[in-house]
């Protein structure tokens, strides 16, 4: 037997074991996907997947909300100077990532949790400043409170 013939039938052994691992990890993501979206005080957050050193294009994983679902998705941007901000090349669900944007993704998971609750508190202090602007606007323009 030559060793391509070796090498192609290790290749063909192998893929039900990645498809097994595969479905594993998928499992798990959706799992704390679930879990995610029934957390109390959840919020749209974001943790830094990688970056190019090269160019100003990141990935990242993040918790996102479409409708009334949350979702993991991975989120591609390239900043290319753009006074409106980074450009948004590419989204995709995490479940539906590759293999290896999974692994990393799941090892990420902690980074996405601490992101969160930064979030939080980040868009607590921005609702009682906006509030207090309001306020503001509302007493010089004679509105009253209540209904």
């Amino acid at each position: 037997m030559s060793d391509f013939t070796k090498q192609l039938l290790q290749i063909q052994e192998g893929a039900q074991s990645v498809r097994k691992a595969g479905d594993e990890i998928t499992e798990r993501i959706a799992r704390f996907e679930a879990w995610l979206a029934k957390l109390p005080g959840r919020v749209e957050a974001r943790a830094e997947l990688w970056s190019r050193c090269d160019q100003p294009v990141t990935r990242y994983l993040a918790l996102r909300r479409d409708g009334k679902d949350w979702t993991l998705i991975l989120i591609t941007e390239d900043d290319d100077g753009d006074p409106l901000g980074p450009l948004i090349t590419d989204k995709t669900l995490l479940r539906d990532a590759s293999l290896v944007e999974k692994v990393a993704a799941v090892n990420l998971f902690p980074d996405l949790l601490a992101a969160i609750a930064k979030a939080q508190s980040e868009l607590a202090t921005r609702v009682l400043k906006a509030t207090e602007d309001f306020d503001q606007l509302a007493a010089q323009l004679g509105i009253k409170e209540g209904k």
